[in-house]
């Protein structure tokens, strides 16, 4: 078996084939080159077996392709991603251009769900973590249309590889995943675990989810002074919900002493950041807040929204340098 061969083989089959429109002698070369590929492929080489399949499938050769292929799944080789090139091939939509893709790194986007699935999964079998979270998003958020089908079970399973891997938005997602007990039961201890591995790689995000919990102590004892911390990391990242919670903190005097004019400046910039409930709680805390003190003079709350804008303009000046 020569690997050097095969890939080489590979790429020459994949000009030959790419834009759909093969001569009767780029046949013969194609079949040649596939006699040569296959004679050095080993039977449990599921990737390339896939591609033989699908060239022979694309040449006419219908039934050795779909044989190729299903031997992949009668031997338990990638079942899962040869199930989903079958069921291309029995609705004769298989595009030449995925054998080019496969080893040619073109910079073209998916056609649809089913092909990105496809590419993602090839990665992912190789225990890539980006990839694994991707195959995981596809099929927890399908509904059906693409071809797919929502799977939670498929879901879970690659998301958590991922999240075993150490990456921080799969570590997060999984999270999300036990504290809303989607497709599984729900575990908020489970989903704190999850989020403090993401929230201490910095992840926002999980930072802001984590600091909920604490908030609420949901799936951990209630500490106020722990959501703060986690809310204030995620507010040095620019997260608006966070942002917003240190504002609700200094203003109901949550694990901090209660501060209008702080609660004020962080209500503003996570108004300034986007989050829209912040205009409510603005306008409520200059009716009943700190506005209502006779201490406070128009000029303390003009200097308030000062400091407001630039806070968030060194966080977002800071944030955009990483």
């Amino acid at each position: 078996n020569d690997p050097y061969k095969v890939e080489a083989v590979k790429f020459r089959i994949a000009e030959l084939t790419k834009d759909g429109f093969i001569s009767d002698m780029t046949r013969r070369e194609v079949l040649y080159l596939l006699e040569v590929m296959t004679a050095n492929t080993p039977r449990d080489d599921w990737a390339n077996n896939i591609f033989a399949g699908m060239a022979y499938f694309l040449l006419g050769q219908k039934d050795k392709g779909i044989a190729i292929v299903q031997a992949n799944v009668d031997f338990g080789y990638d079942a899962e991603l040869s199930r989903i090139v079958l069921e291309q091939f029995k609705s004769g939509e298989v595009n030449p251009m995925m054998l080019y893709v496969k080893i040619s790194d073109l910079d073209r986007p998916p056609a649809n769900a089913q092909e990105a699935l496809m590419r993602y999964l090839v990665d992912a079998r190789m225990g890539d973590a980006s990839a694994q979270l991707e195959v995981g998003k596809i099929y927890f958020s399908s509904d059906g249309r693409d071809g797919i089908g929502q799977n939670y079970g498929e879901a879970l399973k690659w998301i958590r590889m991922s999240a075993e891997q150490g990456l921080a938005e799969a570590e997060q997602m999984l999270g999300d995943i036990y504290a809303k007990g989607e497709g599984i039961g729900q575990d908020y201890a489970e989903a704190v675990k999850w989020y403090i591995k993401a929230a201490e790689q910095g992840h926002a995000e999980a930072q802001t989810c984590l600091g909920a919990m604490y908030f609420r102590g949901t799936g951990v004892k209630k500490n106020y002074s722990e959501a703060f911390n986690w809310y204030s990391k995620a507010a040095e990242q620019g997260h608006s919900g966070a942002e917003f919670m240190l504002g609700y903190m200094y203003d109901k005097g949550y694990g901090v002493g209660q501060d209008y004019k702080t609660a004020y400046v962080w209500y503003y910039v996570a108004y300034m950041s986007g989050y829209s409930e912040s205009k409510t709680s603005l306008e409520d805390l200059e009716k009943s807040g700190w506005f209502s003190s006779a201490r406070v003079s128009s000029s303390d709350a003009e200097e308030a929204k000062a400091e407001a804008r630039r806070m968030h303009d060194e966080i977002t000046s800071r944030n955009s340098r990483k």
